[in-house]
């Protein structure tokens, strides 16, 4: 029986490494595993990329949240003590 060299060097099962050429010559059972494991790398290999797309999404809303709060301080800013001084003045008399 062949010997499939399934994982890189990050101990991840890697689909590139296998040679269809071998998996050909491994028996029907074992193909057929072969076949659930490639299914279900190909799945968590999706599901890795729609949560590191969503990081990548919610940082980006995150810059924008901050991009708008700085521009409305910018347009906006925070009432020094002396005006508010005179505001309490000016409601007073």
């Amino acid at each position: 029986m062949p010997k499939l060299e399934l994982f890189n060097h990050l101990a991840q099962v890697d689909l590139a490494g296998i040679d269809p050429a071998a998996v050909a010559e491994l028996p029907e059972e074992a193909q057929q595993k072969l076949g659930v494991l490639i299914d279900k790398v190909s799945i968590r290999e999706k599901a890795s990329e729609r949560y590191f797309a969503a990081i990548r999404n919610f940082a980006a809303c995150v810059q924008a949240q901050t991009d708008a709060l700085a521009a409305h301080v910018a347009a906006n800013p925070a009432q020094t003590f002396i005006e508010a001084q005179r505001a309490v003045i000016a409601a007073q008399s």
